[in-house]
């Protein structure tokens, strides 16, 4: 299951980087306070007219009544930099992302992907999506998200390994995200 969640954030961040310049959003952000070993301090993913950021996000039917919807949200800087990509359910409500989740998940890293970035996964995150518009039929039965607003707050992990021996180190983390389209 956890194989399914983290081929999910990499599909995120790979449809972000390939995005280009038509992924540009001058509306939107993504905040985060990070409290931990390996990675401390605030960050913004910002965007304005005059500084752009890469987000994009769709929403995809998950094929199964018991399971709502998967929405796919990435943001990142043009060129590098932080990012952060999300997969939770494509509607307003509160959702506990956590480790052994199939479907739901939330990644963040310092950025490109080196030996050097650290890159963090959920492990136990309360996400709230306080806001949701969509545009109704997209590509191949997508969903796409044109207003997102959302909140979130919990513990992610970096792992890393140490002479043979993995380690996991919890970051408490903390922010908040807007998505326009």
């Amino acid at each position: 299951m956890k194989y399914i969640k983290l081929l999910l954030i990499v599909l995120a961040a790979v449809m972000l980087q390939s995005c280009g310049e038509e992924g540009l959003q001058a509306d939107s952000y993504f905040y985060v306070s990070v409290n931990g070993p390996s990675w401390n301090g605030e960050f913004t993913i910002t965007g304005s007219s005059m500084n752009p950021i890469v987000a994009s996000a769709l929403i995809s039917p998950s094929g199964d009544p018991g399971i709502p919807d998967v929405m796919i949200i990435s943001y990142g800087e043009p060129g590098g930099g932080v990012w952060a990509t999300m997969t939770i359910p494509g509607e307003k409500r509160l959702t506990e992302l956590t480790d052994d989740h199939e479907f739901f998940g939330m990644g963040m890293g310092d950025g490109v992907a080196t030996a050097d970035e650290i890159l963090l996964i959920s492990k136990s995150v309360s996400m709230h999506i306080t806001k949701l518009k969509t545009t109704t039929g997209g590509f191949l039965s997508f969903n796409i998200p044109s207003a997102v607003v959302g909140n979130y707050e919990g513990v992610m992990i970096h792992e890393r390994w140490d002479m043979g021996v993995k380690i996991e180190e919890s970051h408490t983390v903390k922010g908040d995200f807007k998505f326009y389209q």
